[in-house]
């Protein structure tokens, strides 16, 4: 990498596909408005809004009419407060023009069990507060579930696993691929919490629908501390045709005295790293802006 380049230099034409934006119920390190003007200042070409007390894909529509030159993309993120696994909230989501549809994350079932599993004892008792929602029921994804795919893949959009047992990713994947879901993307395979190991790598990525989001708060020593080679590992094992890169910036704890860098910043971190681990610039755009631009339908 050519010595002093900025961030902006960095994330030019790329895509962060997974960001917290505010105002939120949950603390932000900045509202919409200001990630998608510095985004956009950068050269960015697009952010994935993630929420999960609320649709978002209008707040996408109306920031797109009043900042030309960025694509930015609105979802929803199916936790308790949009009915969980609700497919009219999906079929809204849709007609509001949501390109793309997160499993549920912060109410999943798997955030308790994996906290209890693993010791977080913090955790354990934030997340016994929430409900316990997953796709699957009893071994079988359920039937609302089921819809849901069905929607999404005749849609042409993107699902997006949200924080899924890991004994049902690959049952998920198969029952989306029946349903005609071609864009199945998990969700920041590199964090601890979604963790997925380099053996489930290689079985997942047998699947023609799946991709792999691989993320930069990983990488923050308050959280997992993760050296790049382990993401660079995992690039590798799937290919850099089958993933793509995200921040997952955008949350704060200012409160608690930690630092959270920008979406911006910390996707340019990322790409950093990853150059530093010897991807090159065409590796760095198939990942940051070709996949992402191919899975939104813009190119």
């Amino acid at each position: 990498m050519p010595p002093n380049r900025n961030a902006k230099d960095v994330v030019k034409g790329l895509y962060d596909t997974h960001l917290h934006p505010g105002p939120d119920v949950y603390p932000r390190v900045a509202d919409a408005i200001e990630i998608v003007q510095m985004a956009r200042h950068a050269g960015m070409g697009g952010v994935v809004f993630k929420t999960y007390a609320f649709m978002n894909a209008l707040l996408a529509t109306l920031l797109e009419r009043h900042y030309p030159g960025i694509d930015i993309i609105g979802a929803i993120c199916l936790e308790a407060a949009v009915g969980g696994i609700n497919p009219w909230a999906v079929e809204m989501a849709i007609e509001a023009g949501a390109k793309v549809i997160w499993l549920p994350a912060l109410d999943s079932e798997w955030n308790l069990l994996w906290a209890e599993r693993y010791g977080q004892s913090a955790a354990s008792q934030l997340f016994a507060k929430r409900p316990r929602l997953s796709p699957v029921r009893d071994g079988k994804v359920s039937a609302e579930a089921l819809e849901i795919f069905r929607m999404v893949g005749a849609a042409d959009i993107v699902l997006q696993s949200g924080h899924l047992h890991e004994d049902h990713r690959e049952l998920v994947a198969e029952a989306a691929l029946q349903q005609g879901v071609r864009k199945f993307i998990i969700t920041h395979a590199n964090m601890r919490q979604n963790f997925i190991s380099l053996e489930q790598h290689r079985r997942l990525v047998q699947y023609p629908n799946v991709y792999f989001e691989y993320c930069a708060a990983a990488l923050l020593p308050w959280l997992d501390n993760q050296d790049p080679a382990e993401i660079a590992a995992m690039i590798r094992t799937v290919g850099p045709e089958r993933a793509v890169l995200g921040s997952d910036a955008g949350y704060s704890q200012s409160q608690n005295g930690l630092i959270h860098p920008h979406p911006v910043e910390a996707l340019a971190a990322l790409v950093g790293a990853l150059q530093k681990q010897g991807f090159s610039e065409v590796e760095i755009q198939l990942m940051g802006r070709h996949n992402p631009r191919r899975m939104f339908g813009l190119e």
